[in-house]
């Protein structure tokens, strides 16, 4: 949720959505484990995020990801 946090911090809009590998490699994440764990990890960097009133994350069946500031 930090490295999440950071990134989302540099950026002030979001017009599109991300590649949920791509995130991955932005944020340096390990992209070499199990891709189900990674998602969990992010829904849980979600919930945080979320949790704080910074961010809410959507994550589609895709693997694309779309942010929301709140």
């Amino acid at each position: 949720a930090k490295a999440l946090h950071r990134f989302l911090s540099t950026h002030n809009k979001f017009q599109y959505p991300f590649n949920l590998k791509t995130l991955c490699e932005a944020i340096n994440l390990n992209t070499d484990r199990d891709m189900k764990k990674v998602r969990h990890n992010f829904r849980k960097a979600f919930e945080e995020l979320k949790r704080i009133g910074f961010a809410e994350g959507i994550l589609t069946s895709d693997d694309k990801i779309s942010f929301v500031k709140l």
